[in-house]
This record gives structure tokens, sequence and C-alpha cells, in this order.
């Protein structure tokens, strides 16, 4: 009789525990996005105010790449891709769930606050025409854009990242050294967001532009990662334009929501003239990333937690009979 009253015991605390975790979850959102739009990215040159263009280069290869990694619950849907000479890269999608059900795969870069009503992770990416002229049949001026989102409405982990860079190997043909003007407009959309629950979401994003020098050895000439602020994020340059920060993070621990939404123009000049003699390497690293979780509450655990030390002493009991 004890026996049969442990077991009934023990049942009652698994069910009941079951049934509250079950509860605790029903409701229960994590949200976060992250979108940046680099749109209309050219480089000039600033002593003529004319956009630099193919013919001005002895030595010109551009490589685009881009990488985008959904996850969920232990599952991934990566892609990674590539173009050559300036060639874009079409706009593509890669979630978990695959079909992208619940997630929003029509306008991926539109930003979006509406609390998620299925669990899922998205990445996407899109790259099209060059910041020089006179590559043949490309635009001349380039558009990057990135977004993720990370959503749960179950206990979990999803998280997304997506990422476009751009290598380009390069020297100028003219006799004449030459000072560059980069600029671009930028639309960045961030947003992490926790409802009734016990868990974190997080949202970022990142871009920056290096110049390395190879004839001299390497050496980093010029590094640009506009942050919000005139002339704080510049190496060998100076900013004529920094209206939104490209460096941002928003995270939440507890329930509530953190956001960022910025658009406008950066631009900047170099301070050294680009030698004809020398060659250089420039590169750009443009990211975003989403990151969720959902956990039990502590309630949720400690009931999960007395439903096994009952199963447990049932099993003890049911060892000393026999």
């Amino acid at each position: 009789m004890k026996t049969n009253s442990y077991l009934r015991k023990g049942a009652l605390a698994l069910s009941l525990a079951a049934g509250l975790t079950g509860f605790g979850s029903a409701g229960a959102t994590s949200l976060a996005q992250s979108n940046l739009q680099i749109l209309g990215l050219v480089f000039s040159n600033t002593t003529t105010g004319t956009q630099l263009n193919a013919g001005n280069f002895d030595l010109l290869q551009i490589q685009d790449s881009t990488n985008l990694n959904p996850f969920l619950n232990g599952a991934f849907n990566p892609y990674s891709s590539s173009s050559t000479g300036g060639a874009p890269l079409a706009q593509t999608v890669r979630c978990v769930p695959a079909s992208c059900a619940g997630l929003p795969s029509g306008s991926p870069f539109s930003s979006t606050a509406n609390p998620p009503s299925t669990d899922g992770a998205l990445s996407a990416s899109a790259l099209d025409g060059a910041p020089i002229a006179g590559l043949p049949g490309i635009a001349p001026s380039a558009n990057a854009r990135t977004g993720t989102v990370a959503q749960l409405v179950n206990q979990g982990v999803a998280n997304s990242s997506a990422n476009l860079g751009l290598l380009t190997q390069f020297s100028f043909s003219t006799t004449a050294d030459t000072f560059v003007t980069i600029s671009f407009n930028s639309i960045t959309h961030l947003i992490a967001s926790l409802l009734n629950t016990n868990g974190t979401a997080n949202a970022g994003v990142g871009w920056n532009i290096s110049v390395v020098d190879q004839t001299t050895g390497g050496n980093q000439v010029f590094a640009w990662s506009p942050d919000g602020t005139v002339n704080s994020s510049i190496i060998g340059g100076t900013e004529i334009a920094d209206a939104c920060n490209l460096q941002s993070t928003r995270g939440v621990f507890s329930v509530g929501t953190a956001s960022y939404d910025c658009s406008g123009n950066a631009s900047a000049r170099t301070n050294f003239a680009f030698l004809a003699s020398d060659a250089y390497t420039l590169s750009i690293t443009h990211q975003n990333r989403a990151d969720v979780t959902l956990v039990p509450e502590p309630e949720m655990l400690l009931l999960m937690g007395i439903g096994l030390a009952g199963l447990g002493l049932v099993q003890r009991r049911k060892g000393r009979k026999s």
C-alpha cells in the first residue's frame, strides 16, 4: 500500500510539473531582429569630386561574398555564395524551418515589432551594384542589405546571422596620387523583446571598411567604423557625416523591449593619397545577428525537481523491497 502511495505521489508531482511547464510556455515570446541596408555606396576622387571609374585602375579585382546561418534548437540551414568582378548576389533567404512559415520571408529587410506566433530563425542578404563606375552591366553604386530574425514562443534557442563581404585588390594606373571619399546612406533597425518569460533577446549590427597597403608590407592605412559620432571611429581619414551607429547592439534579459532605428548619410575622406606606385587591399564587412532563448521559470524547475525527487523515492522504495 505504501508503495502504491509513493507511486501516486510521484506521478502527481510529475504531472503537475509537466502541466505547469506547458502552461508557462503558452503565450511567452522572445524576439530579436536586426536589419542593415547600405544604399548608394560610392567611391569618389576627393579633389575632383567625380566618381572613381574602372579606367582609373591598372589592377582591380573584386570579390563579393555572403554567408547566412539560421539556427533553431539544433537545426541549421546555412548558405554561402560569392561572385567576382562586382557581379550581384541575388536576394537569398534561409530559414529554420525551411518553409519560413511565420517569418517575414516576403520582405526580410523590413522592420517588424509584431510578437511572433511560431518558433523560427531567418537570415537574408542581397547585393547589387559596385561603388565605382565603368564596370560593364553593373550599376555604378552599391546596395547591400542584410536581415536576421530569431523568435520563440516555446522554450528553446534560436539565432541567426547574415554577413556580406567585399574584398578588392587595386592599384591606381594614373601617375597622380589620389585622395578618396567614401559615402553612402544607411537604414538600421534593431529590436529585442521579451514578453512574460524568462529568457534573453539580443540583436546586433556591424559595418566597417579597411584598407591595407600591400606594397609596404601589409600596413593598415585606413579604417572606418561609423558609430554615429563624427571622427570618433576612423583611422587615416576624416569623417564628413556620421548619422547612425553601425556598431550597435540591443538586448533584454527580463520582460521589456529595447530598439534602435536610424537612417542617414555617412561619408569620410582619406587623409592621405593612394600612391599610384602601391598596391592596396580594401575590405568591407557588413553583418547582422539575432539571438533569443526561452527557459523554464524557476517555479517550474522547482516543481519538475519535486516530481523527479518523488520518482527517485519510489525507485529507492522498490529497491529496498526487492
